[in-house]
């Protein structure tokens, strides 16, 4: 069930939000070259432990918005999107 955010944490390059699922949402330069799937299992298991978090990684395009890759926590790849987010 996808809940109301209640509070965004902010870390030093990155946020963190629980949908109902846990979010980590990154920026990073150069998103279509980005190694999603590496850098996505290094943070969910490195900074969330086995429990996990998905992992967004984010850069700004050119219709003020985001373009968003994936890195989908049980799936432990890169999807379309996490079932929340």
């Amino acid at each position: 069930k996808m809940l109301d955010v209640h509070g965004i944490n902010e870390k030093s390059s990155a946020i963190f939000m629980n949908t109902g699922s846990p979010h980590h949402v990154q920026l990073v330069d150069g998103l279509k070259k980005f190694d999603v799937v590496k850098e996505g299992a290094r943070l969910r298991y490195g900074v969330y432990g086995e429990k996990g978090s998905n992992i967004n990684f984010v850069e700004p395009n050119q219709s003020q918005g985001f373009d968003i890759r994936t890195y989908e926590r049980g799936v432990e790849d890169e999807t379309l999107s996490c079932g929340t987010g």
